[in-house]
């Protein structure tokens, strides 16, 4: 049997109002990380460095809202931290933007912007600090011409599936008035674990499904030896599932020390070997090319990556697990602002996912 490490997560819904017209891009993933960094930071920064700070000389980085979530940084001095996590200058960022009706990018006065924000590991502490950078990024505005917004409210999921508002309470006209919660203070609500397999996989289990669709709903950008990759079969996206779900675990959950670390290289392992008895009966993928604005770089960016479906065939059911754990996690590179999300369904009797 495959065992999974435990990590803990919390998945909010934001709802943000329009104060004006605007148009916004269509891929809004890269804008709302971006902005909701910025307004973090100017919430969470307690260092007077003059201007910009440089967050990785400030002494107070440990316990920051703002490094903790956007700017994790590694201590290659801490004796627990495994060999293959020292060249690297920070952790994967323990979040997940997913912007909610991706082409819709015209809005009026009015009219509401959603989007998902998940939580990971120990940053499900920092839900508080979240939901109000949220609303100063409202207010600050979007898009190029920061078009203003304003914070209506703030669900989270629960465990059974049903959400509950967190955040916000609607007044007398039905329309709800944002309240901000206290900075530093988990938002009051249940946080779920991983991994998760949903009803549809457990119903789909119980059938001996014979065909399971892999769905890439947004762009799944991998690189191998510096290159974009754009070919996938089932150990390259099983050894992407894994090493998210590993290295989230390590960095932001409690499975940095040396035995933890041997359970999960010996779950990889045995990943890869189920894997391997997974057969790709058929693919259709297309190359996608997303462009974003780096404000950091001052320029427009282009990045790749596949979008489609891939069919697969034979002993699933061992896998399902994991595969729960990245509908969550998303896979790959980028997923800070969307990309990689992926759902597993039984396939129709026509070769379409069902639910």
């Amino acid at each position: 049997m495959l065992r999974l490490p435990a990590l803990r997560y919390q998945r909010l819904r934001v709802f943000l109002e329009a104060r004006e017209p605007v148009e916004l891009p269509p891929f809004k993933g890269s804008m709302l990380r971006g902005a909701l960094g910025s307004a973090l930071q100017d919430l969470a920064c307690a260092w007077d460095a003059g201007g910009r700070p440089d967050c990785r000389e400030c002494p107070l980085k440990a316990g920051c809202a703002y490094t903790r979530l956007m700017e994790p940084f590694v201590d290659p001095q801490d004796p627990q931290l495994p060999e293959r996590y020292r060249k690297v200058e920070t952790a994967p960022r323990p979040y997940v933007i997913e912007p909610i009706g991706e082409f819709h990018h015209h809005f009026e006065n009015e009219d509401l912007l959603g989007f998902e924000l998940l939580l990971f590991g120990r940053a499900v502490e920092l839900g508080g600090a979240a939901a109000v950078a949220c609303s100063r990024m409202a207010e600050g505005g979007l898009g190029v011409r920061r078009a203003r917004f304003r914070m209506t409210h703030v669900l989270a999921e629960q465990p059974d599936g049903r959400w509950k508002p967190v955040c916000g309470e609607p007044g007398p006209d039905g329309r709800r008035t944002w309240r901000a919660p206290t900075v530093g203070v988990p938002l009051p609500t249940r946080v779920g674990r991983l991994p998760v397999p949903s009803e549809a996989h457990r119903e789909a289990t119980s059938r001996a499904t014979p065909e399971w669709t892999l769905k890439l709903e947004t762009p799944l950008y991998l690189r191998s030896r510096g290159r974009t990759v754009t070919a996938l079969d089932v150990p390259t996206l099983t050894e992407a599932a894994w090493r998210r779900l590993a290295d989230l675990a390590s960095f932001h959950g409690e499975s940095l020390g040396p035995s933890a670390q041997e359970d999960l290289e010996l779950g990889r392992r045995w990943s890869q070997e189920l894997a391997r008895r997974v057969r790709l009966t058929r693919t259709r993928l297309r190359l996608r090319r997303i462009r974003r604005y780096s404000n950091r770089q001052k320029k427009s960016l282009f990045l790749e990556g596949l979008q489609g479906e891939l069919h697969l065939a034979g002993p699933v059911e061992p896998l399902i697990p994991l595969f729960a754990a990245a509908e969550v996690l998303h896979l790959g590179k980028a997923t800070a602002f969307g990309l990689g999300k992926v759902r597993l369904r039984p396939s129709s009797p026509l070769g379409e996912a069902r639910g």
